[in-house]
């Protein structure tokens, strides 16, 4: 399992729009990322034709009685330091889990959309039925 969560991670890492080497798996990778941006969900699920920039495979022999997969989601702007709204980071907990710690971004004209308040009102249900066509 080791392996395929270290795989896992590489794919993260492989700059958009590189596909793998072998044409039988980059013709998966294209495939796979059509049928995901095909479903309409959309940035933060609200809709739309884009929902993943790339997807990357990568492969490793196996036993066939035993096939790991690992599965790595990352937000886009998470993935790169050279982002330009991103002002400071910092680290407020399980640090020892290096990516998957939680951090406070301070952060200068991101637009955010509040889907759940304090009051319990949500935006994806409201909004749907305040908005939806007859």
């Amino acid at each position: 399992m080791e392996k395929a969560a270290i795989l896992s991670k590489k794919s993260l890492l492989r700059p958009i729009g590189q596909r793998h080497p072998n044409p039988e798996i980059a013709q998966l990778e294209l495939e796979i990322l059509a049928d995901i941006n095909n479903l309409g969900i959309g940035p933060q699920g609200l809709g739309g034709r884009v929902t993943a920039f790339d997807v990357h495979i990568e492969t490793y022999p196996t036993h066939i009685g035993s096939i790991p997969v690992a599965v790595n989601l990352q937000c886009h702007s998470g993935r790169h330091k050279e982002s330009k709204t991103i002002k400071r980071v910092e680290v407020v907990a399980y640090e020892d889990l290096g990516t998957e710690a939680i951090r406070k971004l301070e952060v200068e004209e991101f637009p955010a959309i509040v889907v759940g308040d304090v009051r319990g009102n949500d935006l994806y249900r409201e909004g749907r039925m305040k908005y939806r066509r007859a």
